[in-house]
Parts: C-alpha cells; sequence; structure tokens
C-alpha cells in the first residue's frame, strides 16, 4: 500500500499546499499541519496461520478498518492564485528584490483568494532535489508583511 498525494496545479498555491517526504507524511504547508486529516489511517487484521500458511478457521483476533484520509476545502480562487502568481514572479525577476509576496483578501468575508511568494516549487517533484526554490510561506513567516519595504 502506498500513500498518494496529487498535485495536479503543480506549483499552483505550492507554498500554502505544502509536500511530502518519501515515505508520503507531509513536510510543508497543510500537509504537515493537515498531515493526519489527509492521510487516514491503516487498517490491521490479526490471525493465525498453519505451518502451511492457511489461516486457521476462528483464529481472527482483532480487526481494525481502514479509514481514508479527508480532503480540505481551501477559500483560494485558481484563477486569481495563478495570476498572482505570475505578477508575483515577474515583479521579483524586473525589480531585483531579494523576495516577494502577495495576499489577497475577500474584504467583505476576509477569506484568502491568494497568497503567494516568489520562487516557488512543485510539489509533485522531489522536495530536496528543488536547489534555490522557496519551500516555506514567507507571506506568513517573514517578519516583513507582505508590502513592507526593506
Amino acid at each position: 500500500r502506498q500513500d498518494l498525494r496529487q498535485y495536479p496545479g503543480g506549483s499552483l498555491a505550492a507554498n500554502i499546499v505544502g509536500g511530502i517526504d518519501w515515505d508520503g507524511h507531509g513536510l510543508l504547508g497543510l500537509e504537515d499541519s493537515m498531515d493526519a486529516e489527509l492521510a487516514g489511517t491503516d487498517g490491521s487484521i490479526t490471525y493465525d496461520r498453519g505451518s502451511d500458511g492457511v489461516i486457521i478457521p476462528g483464529s481472527y483476533r482483532n480487526q481494525h478498518k481502514a479509514v481514508n484520509g479527508s480532503t480540505v476545502q481551501l477559500t483560494l480562487d485558481d484563477d486569481i492564485q495563478f495570476y498572482v502568481q505570475q505578477q508575483v514572479q515577474q515583479a521579483k525577476n524586473l525589480s531585483g528584490a531579494r523576495n516577494v509576496s502577495a495576499v489577497v483578501l475577500d474584504a467583505k468575508t476576509g477569506e484568502v483568494l491568494a497568497m503567494t511568494n516568489d520562487n516557488t516549487f512543485d510539489p509533485s517533484q522531489d522536495i530536496g532535489r528543488q536547489g534555490d526554490k522557496q519551500m516555506g510561506n514567507p507571506a506568513v513567516t517573514s517578519p516583513f508583511e507582505p508590502g513592507s519595504v526593506n
């Protein structure tokens, strides 16, 4: 059995979604903070076998059913996220800034419609081999909030 997480958007919102390690455990972003909910739990059955490998009838002692992982619903708008992600990378390339981040909120609800940083990674690729790609989420972890000039 293998945990499978798919990233159809590639690097779209990767700094929010995060990524997993080779063993399927969350390393970054929501993949890390929501790992228990996303991964689910394995099932198991305990029983006895004869020397021929055949299960001995009536020997079942414990059975725990597998529980599928859950899904997480975000408020991100794919179209806005895509546009803002392109603009952030373009702004960095043109300005020579060290880092660029942007956050777009719905003014009525406060929902996050887009949040991005420059030089993001692709979670569908091996995280350990992405070189200088931005793995964290400076939009929420940097001491300089989006819009600051330092």
